[in-house]
């Protein structure tokens, strides 16, 4: 395994690797390294290393609760994943926009198309008020995702991404902003704790059983490029695997491209 570290002295800054192994019951330690932030990679013939959590801060600068302490007692534990059989996977990144406060809106997820015919998910997302500038903060605002024939459990960062769960879906997903005052926030008055969009990741088991997807989530609710255009955002990255399987082990050489 690797650990790449950046520093900056003042006089020079840059960017030094360093490699080690880990001992028979999987530890290891780097010492004498001088820098800002360590970054760690691994790297195991036959497993997948799971790149959550891998970035250290040891900068003064930094707030005492973002600061990496290391504590031989209390290792930072580091997730690699075996390898399974890979199948073909319809694989893509996209990004849709559509009015807000008009109603569902439907996705198809094995072509990425959107409509009210033949679909996966419907997605639901408004705002209150309606009517707003651009980069306007705030205002109230909920999304929901619901599956079709299926349902759909958050990933979470140290779930294994390459195999479906079995069971645990449900049908839908909702995420509700209440509207804060950007003046009584910084008043400091309230603690300002809005947020401009909600991302995850989720597991998605949709058409009774048939599609089995992972799926990288993000909702927007106001892009608008000037008031009035009324438009929210939703991206994804989708890896579905179509053939009644739970495997969602990816081989780009197999990717399967989204047909409309």
């Amino acid at each position: 395994m690797t650990g790449s570290v950046l520093y900056n002295t003042g006089i020079k800054s840059g960017r030094s690797v360093a490699s080690t192994t880990t001992d028979v019951g999987g530890y290891f330690r780097f010492s004498e390294l001088a820098g800002q932030t360590l970054g760690i990679d691994f790297k195991k013939s036959g497993y997948e290393f799971n790149p959550v959590h891998t970035l250290f801060s040891y900068s003064y600068f930094e707030a005492d609760h973002k600061r990496h302490i290391p504590d031989p007692k209390n290792p930072v534990i580091f997730t690699l994943w075996k390898k399974q059989e890979t199948e073909p996977l319809v694989h893509y990144d996209k990004v849709w926009r559509f009015p807000v406060n008009t109603g569902p809106v439907g996705i198809n997820i094995a072509t990425g198309q959107i409509g009210m015919q033949d679909v996966d998910l419907v997605v639901t997302i408004s705002r209150t008020p309606l009517q707003m500038r651009y980069g306007e903060q705030g205002f109230a605002w909920t999304a929901t995702v619901e599956v079709v024939g299926g349902g759909l459990i958050r990933a979470g960062q140290r779930d294994y991404y390459n195999l479906a769960p079995e069971s645990g879906y449900v049908p839908r997903f909702e995420f509700t902003q209440e509207a804060q005052s950007v003046r009584a926030a910084q008043d400091e008055k309230i603690k300002w704790t809005w947020v401009r969009s909600v991302s995850d990741d989720f597991f998605i088991s949709s058409r009774n059983g048939k599609n089995f997807a992972r799926v990288s989530l993000r909702i927007r609710p106001n892009v608008d490029h000037k008031e009035g255009d009324n438009e929210a955002l939703v991206a994804a990255e989708v890896w579905l695997n179509p053939n009644w399987s739970r495997n969602l082990e990816f081989d780009p050489k197999k990717a399967i491209k989204p047909q409309p």
